[in-house]
Formats: structure tokens, sequence, C-alpha cells
């Protein structure tokens, strides 16, 4: 079977409107990526595949009046995914939205990634990074990640009310089981003073002073947070030097 035929073969396996690197051709890659590399460009000359960018082609879904346009959600799982493996979540005005915390639409895609990249505009999409505060990122904490993100960015999130955020906040976290608040505990370590005095403050506040206190002591007393929510919303403020 010719280089050609193999590609093919491969390629052909590969559902409509998803995403092909050279990783999924690696077996052949690795032993002539120079034939390979021609073989992907005259699928993409026949209309076969889509060029996305340098090394990143998609098979494209055909409508009545001809290809579609790669999903979102494809285009954003290269950015989050590696061999399989998640390394990336989405965060920002995005995530906030999904939380309840804003209702922005925002023009700019933000995905939290645990090494530093420079952002990329595709299919007519802007995506940005950021670097997350874990290196090692699990399914199950990606809400509690952007829940810590927001608190972090809380007064930099576009058209919030800080007390109707600070009330979304309490709410999620009344919400959550003892085990989950546990977690948002541990997580919140990686993050800087305002966050652990947000978190504490509204840890205290739905009863779990054991949590509180354990990141009050990682506190400078001396230092006050500014993040704007009223005490009609966080009683206990002036107690974590929140103002």
């Amino acid at each position: 079977m010719s280089i050609q035929q193999s590609i093919q073969k491969k390629i052909d396996r590969v559902a409509p409107g998803k995403i092909i690197t050279y990783r999924n051709l690696s077996d052949l890659h690795d032993a002539c990526p120079s034939a390979v590399a021609k073989g992907m460009e005259r699928l993409v000359r026949k209309g076969v595949l889509v060029r996305q960018r340098p090394g990143v082609f998609y098979k494209p879904e055909h409508g009545r009046f001809g290809p579609l346009a790669l999903q979102e959600s494809e285009i954003l799982r290269q950015f989050m995914f590696e061999d399989g493996r998640l390394t990336g979540y989405l965060s920002g005005p995005d995530a906030f939205r999904a939380l309840g915390i804003t209702t922005q639409v925002a023009n700019t895609v933000t995905i939290a990634t645990p090494r530093n990249r420079r952002g990329v505009e595709l299919e007519g999409l802007s995506i940005r990074f950021i670097q997350s505060r874990v290196k090692t990122i699990q399914q199950g904490d990606i809400p509690k990640l952007q829940l810590l993100d927001a608190m972090s960015r809380i007064r930099k999130v576009p058209d919030v009310d800080i007390d109707e955020a600070v009330k979304k906040m309490i709410a999620i976290l009344a919400d959550y089981s003892d085990k989950d608040r546990e977690r948002v505990f541990l997580l919140a370590k990686k993050y800087g003073p305002r966050v652990k005095a947000l978190l504490g403050a509204i840890l205290q506040d739905i009863g779990r002073d054991d949590l509180a206190m354990q990141l009050k002591s990682r506190l400078n007393p001396s230092t006050a947070y500014k993040i704007g929510v009223s005490a009609d919303v966080l009683p206990n403020k002036a107690e974590w030097s929140i103002s």
C-alpha cells in the first residue's frame, strides 16, 4: 500500500467536522514526514481536507450549500487536549457567564492552560490564553477553577454587579457538597490572597469555619482587599479586611 493510500485510509476513519493533525498519522509521519506532508497537501487540493493552520486540518462536513464551517467546540478542543489528555479549560467571560456571574457575551474566548501560549485567530474566532494556577487539570475541577478565576478577576469582569456576583458565588458554594468545598479550598491555595480572603469570608458565612480559618492563617493581617462588595451581601467582610 502506498503512503497516499495509507493516509487516505486513516482519513476515512475520521468523522467529518473533526480536527486532524500529524499526530493522527504519527506512524506514517515519523517514518516519512515529507511524503505525508505532500499527501496531506494533495487531499487539501482535492477538497477532502481543509487546512486550518500549519499542520492542522479538518475533514469538512457538507450541507446543502457546500462545506460547513468547523464547530466552535472542535476549534477550541485542540487547545484544551493533547494526545487525549486534558490540558486546558474555558475561563474568562464565557465561563463566568456559564456560572451566572455575568451576562456579557465576549468577543474573545479565553482558555487557561498550564503553559503560556500566544493568542490566535481561527475561523473568525479570537482566542487568548491565560496561565492556569494548576499544572494538572482534572475534568471535575473545571467548575471550581472557573469559580476561583472569577473571584480572582471579579473587579475586571465587564458588566458585572459586584454584589450580584458575590451572591452567585455564595449560592454556588452553598450548593456544593462538603467534599466539593474542601476541593475548592485546596485549589485556592494556588491562588493569590484576594481569592483566599473572598473565599474564606464566603466559607465562613456558609458555616465552614474550619476551612475559612485555614485560609485566614495564610493572609497578611495588615493587608486590605478591595473588592467592592457590600456588607449586606457579605456581613463578615470587615473581619477579612475586604472593602
